[in-house]
């Protein structure tokens, strides 16, 4: 069975718990959604694509995370 999974990351930058925390603590401009293969390993799968977004001025974790989630269910219906 092929299973996919999708992750608030952009590129894999951020790897770990935190992704969108760090995304802002470093002052990024633009983040994404990738969308990937699931396999055994952690983050290892092949990636499907990725989704970019702009972090906007003022945006919190919790409204950038919301946002996100929103771009990757949408992303992923594609597969």
């Amino acid at each position: 069975m092929d299973v996919l999974t999708y992750m608030h990351l952009f590129y894999l930058k951020y790897r770990g718990a935190a992704p969108i925390h760090y995304a802002i603590l470093n002052g990024d401009t633009k983040t994404g959604v990738t969308i990937m293969h699931m396999d055994d390993g952690l983050d290892t799968g092949d990636i499907i694509d990725i989704v970019e977004t702009d972090i906007l001025c003022g945006e919190t974790t919790g409204q950038l995370f919301e946002r996100m989630a929103l771009l990757g269910a949408k992303q992923s219906f594609q597969y």
